[in-house]
């Protein structure tokens, strides 16, 4: 359970403007592979990009990586809303705050069916993240 901290969306308003587009929801059809083939792709797409190009200093490699060097652990939310995402972000700052740096030093969240078309409403979203981070 995530405690802490309120959401607020567009979701739940009654607004009479049906052209506004929905910022919270991607109602965008996607393939869903199944969690082990997504999990190696990012974990090939890191080693070989993030880590092979030197990309980020603190990254030894797909497993391997922060300061000081622990595990990276990877996680899947198939959340399409604002909502489910925020319960799925905090839930990894949580197992981060609780494991020992050198057990676990980096999280990699991957979301496959959230705003997989819209970069603007992943943009408000990752913004959203940031400043909340930064007031902590």
């Amino acid at each position: 359970i995530i405690t802490g901290f309120t959401i607020k969306s567009k979701k739940n308003r009654n607004d009479e403007d049906e052209k506004e587009k929905n910022i919270y929801e991607d109602s965008s059809p996607t393939d869903k592979a199944d969690d082990d083939t997504v999990i190696s792709g990012t974990k090939n797409w890191i080693e070989n990009m993030i880590a092979g190009l030197k990309i980020c200093p603190f990254a030894a490699s797909s497993e391997m990586a922060g300061v000081p060097l622990g595990q990276v652990h990877y996680t899947i939310s198939r959340c399409s809303t604002f909502e489910e995402m925020y319960e799925s972000f905090w839930k990894e700052v949580v197992r981060m705050e609780h494991t020992d740096e050198t057990d676990l030093s980096t999280t990699v969240l991957i979301m496959p069916e959230f705003c997989s078309n819209d970069i603007q409403a992943f943009d408000q979203f990752s913004s959203s993240l940031k400043t909340s981070l930064h007031r902590s």
